[in-house]
């Protein structure tokens, strides 16, 4: 009571006290949190002449080629697409500046011309828009652009009653990537155009053209590759590696980079995460032999299983059957379950869930597809279409009339020859196509839409089928074996505080500290699952070289640690950098490799050496008839040689060389003078970006 009493005195004072707490509160949420207020670039990834890319645009347009790059099979990775979407962002921007400035642009007529009438080959290259040869298909264009012109016409709640809308919408942001490449391509052929006509050859290329481009040579070569030579005899000294780090530097030009060393801990199950393993599929195979319902026996293989299976209630034929399993799946009768077995890293099991039987390969189909309306009405209208057929009216004459599929209304119902699964969205449609006769006409409802289909064709062929639910069980480690690496990698750290000790006792533990070179808008290291919160760590502010994480990274399947090596800003890779210095002492090495035969060859001719016998070789060419590279020190080297002359020893980047000239022809070289055009574009959009007023913060995007 008395401490009560004393705080109530105190009353005014504890007031403001708190008043203070607050105000110092709501400011310091105010200057962390809305920062933008202060800072309106907050969120801008870059900037091109005024042109600026917040982060949300730069990771709808990474979607958006991400989507593109799926369809049309040239995905490769994550950090790919964001260095894609990033030099497009100022290639097309650093070109539209330019083309504003000369009152270049493409029209919406031309764009158009370029769609629709004669497709242009940025389309035509486009997987989504080639038919079923794998050719561009002008059908398949006008029904995409159909699609996509009834899709912007969709409401928000058309679109929540259709289950196809989240595919739709990526094959339309895909759409929407190959129009905007269409424009800058169009724009790029514009400016390559202009510059081609705007400028003249060089008269040294003019002359070259005439005495040398046109030539045919065959040629007797010998060489002797660098790498065929020991290494064992050769040394390179400080002076050396010195001397020629500085003549190659321009090579080792960098942006800010950091040097960093990681060791990575896989995170391995242990014995106890195997055993774990296996009594979880156990279980659920004891779950699967008292499921009654097929249905049943689907969702609870998908649930227990691992992702890579997939799980239907469809027959299968043996190549869909995961290979462990097809033996018990096709000897088996229906609700038997197979015993858990391992297989690699995965338990397995299995439950037949209707015996083996014949079934058609594939069947043919027309159909007319109704949706877009109330229940009632649809129903309405299928009825009156049934009537319709039984009162002698062509299936073909009412799909093309009513069917609401592009596919089929097209072609008057036909939708072409399905295999099982493929139409798995309509319950029920592969056990009445696949048991029906021909000319057999059914009727399916799904969601409220409903498809009227007419069987046209069966197969003749027929293939041993199954219905069967797979489960595998992977062995993972668990949140505890996690726990144990985590523990090894910080005990790693506690006993390694130093660079030094950190790089050179990984190798005794059996680990390896691996070297790699990183800039601040790189997000992946191959083999690293941490990399990017590495990369953000090694370029915080203050970081210094010889700086060791204080904790490990964690992921799913690893724990990993870092060091600093190397810090580097705007300048020069060191030649401390051992993959500098493994280039730079693998030039001087071979310099004096080059010495040493050199010597020996001078004074001996081609026919003495072992020589091969080279037809057709041209200036343009650059290969030789079995497609090996031909090096640019040797191609120059014979384009100047006449007629049964020999060359002095040539000094390639790969090997020595040799070449004495048998014959040379003169031909007809096609004309390429627009591809000077493309050069000369390419190397003033070059230079523009080089010298533009860019801003980079992609960074914030990683």
């Amino acid at each position: 009571m008395a401490a009560l009493e004393k705080i109530r005195s105190k009353g005014k004072i504890v007031m403001a006290i708190v008043f203070v707490a607050l105000l110092c509160f709501v400011i310091g949420d105010f200057l962390s949190n809305s920062s933008a207020f202060f800072n309106r670039n907050s969120d801008k990834v870059g900037e091109v002449f005024g042109k600026k890319l917040s982060y949300a645009d730069f990771q709808r347009e990474v979607d958006a080629r991400t989507n593109f790059q799926k369809i049309n099979g040239t995905f490769t990775n994550d950090e790919k697409v964001r260095q894609d979407t990033w030099e497009a962002f100022t290639k097309e921007n650093t070109m539209n500046k330019q083309a504003e400035e000369i009152g270049l642009t493409i029209t919406p007529e031309e764009l158009e011309y370029n769609t629709k009438v004669v497709p242009h080959w940025t389309l035509q290259n486009c997987r989504m828009l080639q038919g079923e040869n794998g050719q561009f298909s002008r059908q398949v264009l006008d029904r995409w652009l159909n699609t996509f012109k009834r899709l912007e016409e969709m409401t928000d709640d058309d679109k929540k009653g259709n289950p196809d809308i989240e595919q739709l919408e990526k094959f339309y942001s895909s759409w929407l990537c190959a129009e905007k490449d269409l424009q800058y391509n169009l724009l790029y052929e514009k400016m390559v155009n202009l510059l081609f006509k705007a400028t003249s050859e060089p008269k040294a290329e003019i002359e070259f053209k005439k005495n040398y481009a046109n030539q045919v040579s065959d040629c007797a070569i010998a060489q002797k590759p660098y790498f065929a030579i020991s290494d064992s005899a050769y040394s390179v000294t400080p002076e050396e590696a010195k001397a020629k780090y500085d003549e190659l530097k321009k090579e080792f030009k960098s942006k800010p980079a950091r040097n960093v060393r990681i060791i990575v801990f896989d995170v391995n199950p242990l014995a106890e995460d195997t055993a774990n393993a296996k009594e979880r599929a156990e279980s659920i195979e004891k779950e699967l032999k008292a499921s009654e319902d097929n249905e049943d026996a689907i969702l609870l293989a998908t649930q227990e299983c691992d992702p890579s299976i997939f799980n239907r209630n469809v027959y299968l034929t043996k190549d869909n059957v995961d290979k462990t399993i097809q033996d018990f799946a096709f000897s088996a009768n229906k609700g038997d379950v197979m015993s858990t077995i391992q297989d690699g890293m995965f338990f397995k099991t299995a439950k037949v869930l209707e015996k083996a039987t014949n079934r058609p390969d594939s069947v043919k189909i027309s159909c007319i597809y109704l949706t877009n309306g109330t229940k009632k009405v649809l129903r309405q209208r299928k009825d009156s279409l049934l009537n319709e057929m039984k009162n002698g009216a062509k299936f073909g004459d009412l799909a093309e009339k009513h069917s609401l599929d592009e596919r089929s209304k097209n072609d008057k119902g036909n939708f072409g020859w399905l295999t099982e699964g493929q139409f798995g969205r309509f319950n029920g449609f592969d056990e009445k196509a696949f048991t029906g006769k021909v000319g057999e006409t059914f009727e399916l409802e799904d969601k409220g839409d409903f498809i009227i289909v007419k069987i046209d064709s069966i197969s003749a062929t027929a293939s041993p089928k199954v219905k069967i639910a797979e489960v595998a069980i992977k062995i993972e480690a668990s949140t505890e074996t996690g726990r144990k690496y985590y523990e090894s990698a910080s005990k790693y750290l506690s006993d390694n505080n130093t660079l030094e000790s950190f790089i050179q006792n990984a190798e005794s533990k059996g680990l390896s500290a691996e070297e790699y070179f990183v800039t601040n808008d790189r997000s992946e290291i191959m083999g690293v699952e941490n990399a990017r919160k590495i990369i953000k760590w090694a370029f915080e502010k203050g970081r210094k070289e010889g700086d060791i994480v204080s904790q490990p990274f964690e992921s799913t399947n690893q724990c990993a640690i870092a060091a600093v090596e190397t810090i580097i800003e705007d300048g020069f890779i060191p030649y401390s950098m051992s993959a500098v210095k493994n280039y730079v002492n693998r030039k001087v090495i071979n310099e004096k490799k080059f010495a040493a035969i050199n010597e020996e060859w001078a004074n001996k001719e081609v026919s003495a050496l072992s020589a091969d016998t080279i037809r057709g070789i041209t200036f343009n060419d650059r290969r030789f008839e079995n497609e090996r590279s031909i090096e640019s020190a040797l191609l120059g080297t014979i384009a100047t040689l006449k007629a049964d002359e020999e060359s002095a020893v040539i000094k390639g980047e790969n090997a020595a060389y040799k070449v004495k000239v048998l014959s040379k022809t003169s031909m007809d070289m096609p004309n390429n003078d627009m591809y000077r055009g493309q050069i000369i574009y390419q190397r003033a959009i070059n230079s523009l970006i080089e010298k533009a007023d860019i801003e980079d913060n992609r960074s914030i995007a990683y």
